[in-house]
């Protein structure tokens, strides 16, 4: 009694598919007309998308008495229509264009005819029965919606399951049973508002816990579950609970107090009736627990204020000072911990805090690093010296060589046992005693472009030019910088482009090491001319560049980064030989590049405004002439 559809050429649909239908109807009941009085008196064809019919003869007091729409359609002869005097007691025919999916329609249909649709129902996968639920739902077979319900209702569901669950119990316009199926995803207000409370259960739980083994996987887990984003509700219109600061402050302060406690006691043990052994037990055990709280507040961009709170545990640090190293250096890892999210900036706090964390704890820190490096063995000390370095180097340039002179002859003394923050020093020193002088020449610069725009002009009255002969080509050393910062160096395409005030540019698309010279960083001279690979971090690169010649000084500089990699250069510097007073000024960038986009600086076009010489930034666009484009 199948039929297929042969105007339909553009999809057929899989023999799985008919082989399955085929299997169903062998297998229906209105098959056997004994049961239900005779043969079908309606021939109901279902017709797919995809060009797929289905033909079967149906009973009409079946249709009429299960489902609402079939029963208005025959009520009103609407689809219905006369067979032509055929065979087999049909009266009626019924057609369903379009469907979705005619196997779950035809299932639906076998369905009206069970008396028992739970049973039905037991051991059909959940996708099956979301599938019979819509359909139960467009034809009004109410019986059959119930019985889809309950099931859902009642069998455990995957995630992937739960989410197309509760998408189409959403979407189908369905009665209060959806409720119920929906409570085990869903909760009620009154839930809702006790929720930070059954958070601050769960944690002080974690935290109190006698167990060591079972603490550590219950710490892993609600970290992990607690770090996911926090995203739109997939079960309402509300965001999703989460853990407050206020909860996670009232822990912290918990953990500090009882670190405090159990410092102060091991200072006095001889005094005190505990065993050294478990008041050293409780120290590690209380430095732990503030370490975790600090995770999730880092993670939370919560931290802030613990930075400070940490910075003015002035007591804390006496008490740590006396307590042997290899009981205390898990209360350091606190320091670590705030020093890493602050040079990574995830945290941040004025410069004050910043020094007075330094100022509090970084002894500490040092006199534990041994232990830390040694004890820990999930420490990262490259991540703890980056960080360090990081945060050492946000604050004041006195600050920075106070600090940094000290842990040098640290450093000398302890070795490896010291944390190593040489690239933090290497950054201070330029600052300190290279980018100084060129402060002042940048001055001086600005202070002569002043005089040239309000007094004088490079040519003479007569507007004789007065530059040397134009060349054709000009030869140009180009010096950049690449920052000591994590992360700074790049192996993208760089391209460059300078110029002068007479529209004289020279651009490259394509800095590579073909004409790349390594120099020392300190002092800019060729150290050899072997080819390298430019852009590597804490390295100053020298290219050399020919092009036409410049007639003024060279007053812009523009870099544009094509690639996936993050870059951070530091300065650039066009010097043309032969010709020093061509030659450029520093051009300065300390931050990454913006990919895809010319960025840096135009000394050229100036404006003198009450507030002092304005420079104008320049905008490159893509020529859409059929001319060579402007951009590489």
């Amino acid at each position: 009694m199948i039929s297929n559809d042969d105007h339909t050429r553009h999809s057929r649909h899989s023999l799985e598919a008919r082989q399955r239908v085929s299997r169903v109807l062998e297998a229906a009941p209105f098959r056997n007309p004994g049961n239900w009085g005779g043969f079908g008196d309606v021939k109901l064809s279902i017709s797919g998308r995809d060009g797929f019919r289905v033909s079967m003869d149906v009973h009409r007091r079946v249709l009429a008495d299960r489902s609402r729409f079939f029963a208005a359609k025959l009520l009103r002869g609407d689809g219905i229509g006369g067979e032509g005097g055929g065979g087999g007691g049909v009266l009626h025919s019924v057609e369903i264009c379009d469907c979705d999916d005619v196997e779950v329609y035809v299932e639906a249909v076998v369905l009206m005819y069970c008396d028992d649709l739970r049973r039905k129902l037991v051991g059909e996968e959940v996708s099956k029965v979301l599938g019979l639920l819509k359909v139960s739902a467009a034809i009004m077979f109410d019986a059959g919606i119930i019985a889809c319900l309950e099931y859902l209702e009642a069998v455990p569901w995957s995630e992937e399951e739960e989410d197309k669950i509760v998408t189409h119990l959403t979407e189908l316009q369905l009665h209060d049973s959806v409720a119920e199926v929906l409570k085990r995803v869903s909760s009620d207000s009154s839930t809702s508002l006790r929720a930070d409370n059954i958070f601050l259960k769960l944690l002080t739980g974690v935290l109190e816990a006698k167990d060591d083994k079972a603490r550590r996987e219950m710490k892993t887990l609600i970290s992990r579950l607690l770090r996911e984003e926090a995203s739109p509700n997939k079960y309402s219109n509300e965001t999703r609970l989460d853990v407050s600061k206020d909860t996670l402050y009232h822990l912290c302060h918990g953990c500090l107090s009882s670190l405090i406690l159990s410092l102060s006691e091991a200072t006095c043990v001889d005094e005190s009736k505990k065993d050294r052994g478990v008041l050293m037990g409780e120290i590690a055990r209380e430095a732990d627990n503030m370490q975790w709280i600090v995770e999730i507040l880092i993670h939370k961009k919560m931290g802030d204020e613990f930075v400070k709170l940490w910075a003015d545990q002035k007591e804390l640090a006496v008490l740590h000072s006396k307590i042997p190293i290899m009981y205390r250096h898990e209360i350091s890892m606190i320091t670590a911990q705030l020093c890493i999210a602050i040079g990574r900036g995830r945290i941040l706090v004025p410069r004050d805090i910043r020094y007075a964390l330094l100022s509090t704890w970084l002894e500490a820190l040092y006199e534990d690093f041994a232990w830390m490096r040694r004890a820990n063995r999930s420490m990262d000390k490259k991540l703890v010296e980056d960080g360090l370095s990081q945060t050492i180097l946000t604050l004041p340039l006195p600050q920075q060589q106070s600090i940094l002179l000290n842990w040098f002859h640290r450093f000398l003394n302890k070795g490896d046992d010291c944390p190593n923050i040489q690239r933090a020093f290497e950054v201070w020193w330029r600052r300190a005693f290279v980018r100084q002088s060129t402060k002042l020449e940048i001055a001086a610069a600005l202070d002569r472009a002043h005089i040239t725009i309000n007094f004088s002009s490079p040519w003479s009255e007569g507007g004789e030019d007065l530059s040397p002969q134009k060349k054709e080509n000009c030869t140009y050393a180009v010096t950049i910088e690449t920052t000591c910062t994590k992360g700074a160096g790049t192996s993208s395409h760089i391209s460059l482009r300078f110029g002068d005030t007479k529209s004289n540019e020279i651009l490259v698309k394509h800095l590579n090491h073909k004409h790349v010279r390594w120099v020392d960083p300190l002092q800019p001279q060729v150290l050899d001319d072997v080819p390298r690979k430019p852009f590597q971090a804490c390295h100053v690169d020298q290219f050399q560049i020919t092009g036409q010649c410049v007639e003024s000084p060279i007053c812009y500089l523009y870099l544009k980064l094509t690639g996936n990699d993050d870059w951070r250069p530091g300065f650039a510097q066009v010097r043309a030989l032969g010709e020093a007073r061509l030659s450029s000024n520093y051009f300065y960038f300390r931050r990454y590049l913006p990919r895809h986009v010319w960025h840096g600086s135009d000394f050229c076009d100036r404006e003198v405004t009450p507030f002092g010489i304005k420079y104008k930034r320049k905008v490159f666009v893509k020529k859409t002439a059929s001319h060579e484009p402007l951009l590489p």
